[in-house]
C-alpha cells in the first residue's frame, strides 16, 4: 500500500496493490484510521489489486461509514477493475442503493457508481 496526501486540497490517495486478503486486513484498517484525520476526501486506487476477500470489503464499508460521520468523503479513483466488481457481485456487496445510513448516496458498493 502507498499513501499520498495533497496538502493544498486535503485530498489523499490510498493505492492498493496485489492481494487484499485477510493477511492485509489489519494494515488496511490501520492505514485508513491514520488517514481519516488528515484528509477531507480519500481516493482509493484499486487498479493494481489482483485478488481480494470479504475482509477488505468489510473494512472499506466500515471506513465509509466513519468518513460519513466525520462529514468526509471516501471514493474509488476511477472505474473498478473486473477482479473487484466480480468479487463484489459474488460476495453480495454490489448494491442498487446505499445502506440505511448512506443519506448522501455515496455507498462504495453501488453498481451505477462503479461501472
Amino acid at each position: 500500500m502507498d499513501f499520498q496526501i495533497e496538502a493544498s486540497t486535503k485530498t489523499g490517495r490510498l493505492i492498493l496493490n496485489g492481494e487484499m486478503g485477510i493477511q492485509h486486513a489489519a494494515a488496511l484498517k490501520d492505514q485508513l484510521l491514520n488517514v481519516q484525520e488528515s484528509v477531507e476526501h480519500l481516493d482509493l486506487d484499486v487498479q493494481g489489486v489482483t485478488g481480494l476477500d470479504v475482509s477488505a470489503l468489510q473494512i472499506l464499508c466500515s471506513a465509509h461509514r466513519t468518513f460519513m460521520k466525520l462529514r468526509k468523503e471516501i471514493t474509488f479513483a476511477g472505474p473498478l477493475p473486473p477482479v473487484w466488481t466480480d468479487f463484489m457481485e459474488v460476495a453480495g456487496f454490489a448494491r442498487g442503493k446505499g445502506c440505511s445510513v448512506d443519506s448522501n448516496s455515496t455507498c462504495l458498493w453501488m453498481k451505477k457508481r462503479n461501472l
